[in-house]
């Protein structure tokens, strides 16, 4: 059914052809990004915790200290990288 609403020019075109057409999406800061991740996990640490039978204040602890040590490690480097402001060298001419 897709192949006959589109023409075979249009199938035959790369997976990312129009990409660079595309706008590009918002991207939240690093730490509210981090605070919805570890909001995320809270069902899983539960469900983990009753499971394995640890605590769920350790499980989150732990993920906690992960992400402060990604916020002020690796973090902003992939923010940056995100945002396009990313540039570990300059090539001169």
């Amino acid at each position: 059914m897709f192949a006959l609403l589109h023409s075979q020019a249009q199938l035959s075109r790369p997976t990312f052809y129009n990409q660079k057409e595309l706008p590009r999406l918002p991207v939240p800061p690093l730490r509210e990004t981090l605070r919805k991740y570890l909001r995320s996990l809270e069902p899983f640490l539960a469900q983990s915790a009753e499971k394995e039978g640890h605590s769920v204040d350790s499980a989150r602890a732990k993920r906690v200290a992960w992400a402060q040590d990604f916020e002020h490690g690796l973090g902003p480097i992939c923010q940056q990288r995100l945002l396009g402001e990313y540039c570990p060298f300059v090539v001169t001419g």
